[in-house]
């Protein structure tokens, strides 16, 4: 369940580019969740079609691409 909120929270907050809108930080306050949760289910939704999306710029956007 923790999982789920998570990702909702971050699917939630990604823009029509693609881009994550908000920090880590803020999820985690918000809602607290450790920094390391969080960043695992976004690591698995930026590994999703398409490749990239929830990065939080072109820079990681395009890392994720080649990693």
């Amino acid at each position: 369940d923790e999982e789920k909120r998570i990702a909702t929270l971050i699917i939630g907050n990604i823009d029509d580019r693609g881009y994550l809108t908000t920090t880590i930080e803020d999820i985690s306050k918000e809602e607290n969740f450790t920094h390391e949760q969080i960043d695992d289910i976004l690591d698995t939704i930026q590994r999703l079609e398409p490749l990239g999306v929830g990065a939080r710029d072109l820079r990681e956007c395009l890392h994720i691409g080649v990693g």
